[in-house]
């Protein structure tokens, strides 16, 4: 009997094929059962959970600013797309509050608590009067990074910008420094003492000015924040004390909407104003003030946007909850210079 090996070959290849796939099959079928019956609880070790990529895929970062037409916003905007082209998994989100109020900011971040941002940075002079909805982002789970000013009784996370301290002693020294030959009064104008900021600005002044020379503070005037009612005061303290050496703002209440030809202190006293706004800036230039005392902005835009970036991450909390930035005083014969460092503040990188 001859028996064709080729033949018997290929038949018990073909029943080992078959053999093969009917052991995936019921390999198939019996995992699509165990994961209808709820026994599959989810995919292979290790794999990331949705909200997990979704966390880390996207870091998105609310960023509240003043009205689109103040000169802060291409600082602010120039160092967010810096940021972002540099770690792909943070994406700031902008705000623009309607007016340069305090109810449009208090109703442009209560917006914000409505949103998915993990953390708030917010750059704007009115956050002392948002004490309630800063509150109520941070209770939310959304961490707040104030940048330029403070409000230190409430829950933001971290402030990034000049210590109060520090403007207060500068604006000491550069009395001292700028005092008229023959006089040696001070009128001294400063905010609400009720708030932290406004108090360590006043405390700074008076330290400094003590600690360093013997001008006398010939009068204090608290204005409690309110601009009419500083622009009031000096009106009328300048009608009636012409000849005293030194006006000292300890913020720019005052100016904020004066005329650009208006001086509102006598014109024989040295001028002397905390703050640094495009206004503010001009009033210098015509030399209706002598003296603003400003900081680096673009350094505490960045530093701000940094940690807030890291808050929305949800790591750890910031192991500082103030980052300094020194001030800079810009006289008449600065201002050429301060405008082109504005401008380069400004410009992308």
């Amino acid at each position: 009997m001859i028996i064709d090996s080729s033949r018997m070959f290929a038949r018990r290849s073909l029943r080992a094929t078959v053999a093969h796939l009917r052991h995936i099959i019921c390999a198939v079928l019996a995992f699509s059962l165990l994961c209808v019956t709820g026994t599959c609880d989810g995919p292979p070790p290790g794999t990331p959970r949705p909200e997990t990529v979704a966390r880390v895929g996207v870091r998105k970062v609310a960023v509240v600013g003043p009205t689109a037409e103040q000169p802060v916003w291409p600082i602010i905007r120039n160092h967010a797309a810096a940021l972002e082209a540099a770690d792909r998994h943070t994406r700031f989100v902008f705000f623009e509050p309607t007016a340069d109020t305090p109810l449009a900011l208090r109703q442009t971040l209560t917006d914000i608590t409505r949103s998915d941002c993990g953390a708030v940075f917010v750059f704007s002079p009115l956050v002392v009067n948002s004490v309630d909805e800063i509150d109520r982002l941070a209770i939310g789970g959304k961490r707040v990074v104030l940048v330029g000013t403070d409000a230190p009784r409430s829950r933001r996370a971290v402030y990034c910008g000049p210590s109060n301290s520090e403007l207060g002693r500068a604006a000491a020294d550069v009395c001292v420094e700028l005092m008229p030959a023959g006089r040696q009064t001070v009128m001294l104008m400063h905010g609400s003492t009720d708030r932290l900021t406004s108090a360590a600005r006043l405390t700074g002044f008076k330290d400094q000015l003590e600690r360093n020379s013997a001008l006398e503070i010939f009068k204090e005037l608290n204005c409690e924040d309110d601009t009419i009612e500083a622009q009031r005061m000096l009106r009328r303290q300048s009608r009636l004390y012409p000849r005293v050496g030194s006006f000292v703002m300890l913020d720019d209440w005052a100016f904020r909407n004066v005329k650009i030809d208006e001086r509102l202190t006598p014109a024989e006293a040295i001028a002397i104003v905390c703050g640094d706004s495009a206004h503010l800036r001009e009033l210098l230039r015509r030399h209706e003030v002598d003296c603003i005392i400003g900081y680096n902005v673009s350094q505490s835009v960045e530093s701000g946007l940094r940690v807030a970036s890291r808050l929305a991450a949800d790591g750890p909390e910031e192991a500082l909850t103030e980052v300094s930035t020194p001030p800079i005083i810009v006289k008449i014969d600065d201002i050429d210079a301060h405008e082109a460092r504005w401008s380069s503040w400004g410009t992308p990188k």
